[in-house]
């Protein structure tokens, strides 16, 4: 799940009782896992953000509650006092009685309307009334070419492997555990220190650290793949990683030490080669609509992205659904 600025407010007073808890919605577990499991399974096309590991890394950044409303998963965020919907109700066959409960929740807490931050190609057509507008979607690359990274067009990226390769020293690779955690921690607030920018780039970053700690902590129970990387005998880079559908693999977080010179280049190829070769495609997320990151996104040479949308709802444009949830 990543970080973004809303695009309309959706106010809600949390600095006292939890509104979202006394309609019965609760927070994310890692016993939740089966049970999001099973709802999420169902999107034929999933995008990175409809993982459990990616809703529960950013669990506690974003206030998430969920509850099961007319057998449908449905999971709220809030951030500053602002709600809104994940995405929107993912399972049973009475998906539009379990939407216009959620327009009924937030129109309880709101009087404005509702947002789903992430909609898959495949539920659009289920938000008629919705106002729906198109957000960076995933990039999705040939798994074998992010390991062999051959071609003119992927040349820049060869070459800064195989310098990391020559420059450095005692280059190893192994895969995670809890012992590499407080080392791979010390090197995330390091690399917090080199990328920092704008104002709004700098809060995304320190929400992406959080979130990522949470995640290399409860790695083994979210049953993902990390590996870290050392060189100069040093740790200088991890990255994490879990089978997305039948036939794909999504790189969750991939961060090494900026001051190693093709160590990101490095990183992502071996990660792919020693963790993910049976996959057809390798899933990178999206950009954040951070541009320097859609550069480097695009430099690998996507072999498509996978679209998704977010949705506004408006109470006063839909006297139908108003009078329904009323």
């Amino acid at each position: 799940m990543q970080p973004e600025q809303r695009h309309h407010s959706i106010s809600v007073a949390l600095d006292q009782e939890d509104p979202w808890e006394r309609l019965s919605f609760k927070q994310i577990t890692i016993e939740d896992r089966p049970i999001f499991e099973s709802f999420l399974s169902r999107v034929s096309q999933p995008i990175s953000d409809l993982s459990f590991a990616s809703i529960f890394m950013w669990s506690e950044v974003f206030a998430h509650r969920w509850r099961i409303v007319r057998d449908c998963l449905c999971l709220v965020a809030t951030q500053s006092g602002e709600s809104t919907m994940i995405f929107p109700p993912i399972g049973g066959e009475d998906v539009e009685a379990a939407l216009q409960e959620c327009l009924f929740f937030f129109k309880e807490l709101n009087p404005q309307g509702l947002v789903f931050e992430y909609v898959p190609g495949e539920l659009v057509e289920r938000l008629g009334l919705f106002e729906i507008k198109p957000r960076s979607g995933d990039y999705v690359y040939e798994t074998q070419k992010m390991i062999e990274l051959k071609g003119a067009e992927l040349a820049s990226k060869r070459q800064s492997r195989n310098a990391f390769l020559k420059r450095y020293r005692n280059i190893y690779t192994e895969k995670y555990g809890v012992k590499h955690l407080d080392d791979c921690g010390k090197m995330l607030d390091n690399w917090q220190m080199q990328v920092q920018s704008s104002a709004i780039i700098d809060l995304k970053r320190s929400q992406e650290v959080a979130a990522t700690k949470r995640l290399m902590a409860n790695a083994d129970a979210l049953g993902l793949t990390g590996m870290v990387l050392y060189a100069e005998a040093q740790l200088i880079g991890f990255t994490f990683g879990e089978k997305l559908g039948k036939d794909s693999c999504s790189i969750m977080i991939e961060k090494t030490d900026r001051s190693f010179t093709g160590s990101a280049q490095y990183i992502f190829s071996e990660f792919c080669r020693q963790y993910w070769g049976d996959t057809q495609w390798c899933n990178a997320g999206d950009d954040w609509e951070i541009p320097a990151l859609a550069w480097t996104k695009e430099s690998y040479r996507p072999a498509f992205r996978i679209p998704k949308w977010s949705a506004y709802y408006a109470y006063e444009k839909g006297a139908a659904w108003n009078y329904a949830c009323s």
